[in-house]
């Protein structure tokens, strides 16, 4: 979008993850054109994560500023300089970085990209300090194929860290696709103690695409969470997880969806180990109201050990562009439990979120 001038713009962006629904960015921006080959930026998102953009995560949600220049010394090659607050634009959350961005074309259909940058904290924070060296690959040249993975180090004044992500989409026909990810994270104090993160991720998704009349996800997912920072003997989390989640379009403007996942939590803290299982239940009962409105009710049962809990709301949604919806609700009883919940808001209350319709056109 051209908001008058030749050399500015501004954008709205949002991103998904599409294997966990509660991960989600956000973010506004604009650039200013200072030459052929430098500009002026800005970017404000509201970020779902805590290790940065690359690790969406649901352990909270920041809100980020960024400002600076670039300038390309080569095709395809950048230099940067920028500053960035974290909640806030006091000293203590504000750092200035200098570094290099690189993308390279290797073949039809492969990229490849390398970072470096080096930040330092402003109003005297030197814990801030860190340098980091990034790379990164995405293949596209089979049209039935979408690869990536991505490699970080970062070696700050109290901590080292690695970071690495793999994702996988196979199109196995025209109704059937397959969905990979695999994250891993580990966090190395300077005092002593370390935590350690994996994350896997594999789907399977389905649309009826000569009927549009079904659709559907089975998921698996296991979760690994080892923390030695806080106590004598590590503190070792790991879930297991698995999901279907079915729609089937009754009329024209009318789609029921039924979800079922299952939970199985070890815990062990202190030495001490537990276990447990849990179960949700759940649907939606969606009415399309013209071609920009729709009208839902939900419901979701979460069954455990200490008994059940319930999620009934209303939800109301507005198209905002093609497959992208504004929603909002109100839910009269609810429960929390992120990782099961998937795309259900289960809180009590009130809630705005957004929604992302997205189907074979990944391919294309």
């Amino acid at each position: 979008m051209n908001p008058g001038s030749p050399e500015a713009s501004v954008y709205g962006e949002y991103e998904q993850d599409v294997t966990n629904w509660g991960n989600r960015v956000l973010a506004l921006g604009g650039d200013l054109r200072v030459n052929n080959r430098t500009k002026l930026y800005a970017r404000h998102e509201l970020l779902s994560s805590i290790a940065g953009r690359y690790l969406l995560t649901d352990d909270h949600t920041q809100n980020s500023t960024t400002f600076g220049i670039e300038s390309e010394y080569t095709r395809d090659a950048h230099v940067f300089s920028e500053y960035r607050s974290f909640d806030g634009l006091s000293g203590r959350e504000t750092e200035a970085a200098i570094g290099l961005r690189n993308r390279w074309q290797v073949a039809r259909g492969v990229a490849l990209h390398t970072s470096f940058e080096n930040i330092r904290g402003l109003a005297g924070r030197a814990d801030r300090n860190s340098t980091a060296v990034t790379s990164a690959i995405e293949y596209s040249r089979d049209p039935r194929w979408l690869g990536s993975a991505r490699l970080e180090y970062r070696k700050a004044s109290s901590t080292d860290s690695f970071l690495g992500t793999l994702g996988l989409a196979r199109r196995l026909s025209n109704d059937w696709t397959m969905l990979g990810k695999y994250i891993f994270s580990s966090l190395a104090y300077q005092t002593g103690g370390s935590r350690t993160q994996q994350r896997v991720r594999l789907g399977l998704a389905y649309r009826d695409t000569r009927r549009d009349f079904l659709n559907g996800l089975l998921r698996y997912e296991f979760l690994s969470d080892r923390d030695s920072t806080t106590a004598a003997y590590p503190a070792v989390r790991t879930v297991h997880i698995a999901s279907t989640d079915w729609g089937v379009q009754l009329a024209r403007r009318t789609e029921l969806r039924a979800r079922y996942a299952l939970k199985h939590v070890n815990d062990q803290t202190n030495n001490l180990a537990d276990s447990l299982t849990t179960h949700l239940v759940g649907g939606r009962l969606t009415q399309d109201i013209g071609s920009r409105l729709d009208f839902g009710l939900n419901g979701n049962s979460l069954l455990g050990e200490g008994g059940g809990k319930w999620a009934v709301g209303l939800e109301g949604g507005y198209l905002l562009s093609r497959d992208l919806w504004l929603s909002g609700g109100y839910n009269w009883s609810g429960f929390r439990d992120e990782e099961l919940a998937a795309d259900a808001y289960t809180d009590q209350g009130p809630y705005l979120r957004l929604r992302f319709k997205f189907d074979e056109g990944l391919f294309r």
